[in-house]
């Protein structure tokens, strides 16, 4: 009955592509933008929750956004950091003291968190790297020498704060979470065949599943197409060891999945 069960399976499925998104969970348990619109597009999609949150520095991030005079923009490069801040600000009267000033942001996903737990606009949703962020953030301040504040994760890189530094803007960082490897990520992968295709969307989700994947699937796991949300990814996919396929030209699901088509 079970192999009947799986073939019927397979047929249902038919020659649809499999594609595993290895990303954090979506907090508020909505269906994933990115697996939705793949779906859309025929193909097969799984998604693992590679990496876990805890916020830290709660109580120092309330203080930092009540003195928002000491600062000419702040920057949120994640949903997380976000999230960090409404938490730390339940209060919209805190979060409101920012309005007119900037809010830097790095890609679609932050910049709605933006909007929609903060009630705030930003700038820069579609920059895409760090990189392109601090360049956007220097042009956007014109010749003001002030200082942005910078909440942020504890395995961000520091691409964003040398490349203000070097423009003459100052950078005040907070750790304000935290982001372990799941624990149970090998349970979740131990039964599954291999993919067609992986998407990685952080540098910490690739060194905490490449070698699970590489556990489970061997020498095999060349014959998946890797794919990168970004160059940063990308970077550490390659340090690693691994080939990455295909990366996408923005951090949102229609670029992801331009990436899948145009192969």
């Amino acid at each position: 009955k079970l192999i009947l069960l799986d073939s019927l399976l397979q047929e249902m499925l038919g020659n649809k592509e499999t594609v595993f998104l290895l990303k954090a969970p979506n907090e508020d348990k909505s269906v994933d933008p990115y697996q939705e619109l793949l779906e859309k597009a025929g193909f097969h999609v799984k998604v693992f929750p590679v990496i876990e949150f805890n916020f830290v520095n709660g109580e120092q991030l309330g203080e930092k956004m009540e003195n928002a005079f000491e600062y000419s923009g702040i920057a949120l490069t994640s949903k997380r950091s976000v999230e960090a801040v409404k938490n730390a600000c339940p209060d919209q009267v805190v979060i409101e003291k920012w309005k007119g000033k900037p809010v830097y942001v790095v890609g679609q996903a932050s910049s709605r968190a933006v909007q929609n737990l903060l009630r705030l606009s930003s700038v820069g949703a579609d920059s895409g790297s760090a990189e392109v962020l601090a360049s956007c953030i220097k042009d956007h301040m014109k010749d003001e020498k002030g200082k942005i504040f910078f909440p942020k994760g504890n395995l961000a890189k520091d691409t964003l704060g040398t490349m203000l530094d070097s423009y003459g803007i100052s950078v005040d960082h907070l750790i304000v979470y935290e982001t372990a490897p799941n624990q149970n990520l090998e349970n979740l992968l131990e039964n599954e065949k291999l993919p067609d295709w992986v998407i990685f969307f952080s540098p910490s989700g690739a060194i905490s599943s490449l070698p699970i994947l590489k556990k489970f699937y061997s020498e095999n796991l060349s014959n998946a197409k890797l794919v990168a949300i970004g160059p940063t990814t990308k970077k550490e996919i390659e340090n690693l060891g691994f080939e990455v396929y295909k990366v996408a030209d923005k951090p949102n699901p229609e670029a992801v999945m331009q990436a899948l088509l145009d192969n």
